[in-house]
């Protein structure tokens, strides 16, 4: 039976994939593409995408705490969205 946090972090990859097929415009995006590695992300889409876990998952991301790699896949930056809220529920 899935747990809790196994939902949220599904709810915040499936959120996170449907921001970057509509900001890049992009189909073929899944949870385990690079990023960052196959020119996906940009720098002002890595901005944008910053401002929206911003707002949508209550963080506030430092620019000079960025660590690339936390933006590597959908997987990995859902992992540590997750551990940045404390595990706490991030969806009503």
């Amino acid at each position: 039976m899935p747990t809790e946090k196994n939902q949220d972090i599904d709810k915040i990859k499936k959120t996170i994939l449907e921001y970057l097929k509509q900001l890049t415009s992009m189909p073929g995006i899944s949870y385990s593409t690079k990023l960052i590695e196959s020119r996906i992300i940009d720098s002002l889409n890595l901005v944008q995408l910053i401002i929206f876990i911003e707002s949508n998952f209550g963080l506030k991301i430092r620019m000079f705490g960025i660590h690339l790699e936390n933006f590597a896949t959908i997987d990995v930056l859902a992992a540590y969205i997750l551990e940045k809220t404390g595990n706490k529920k991030v969806f009503p």
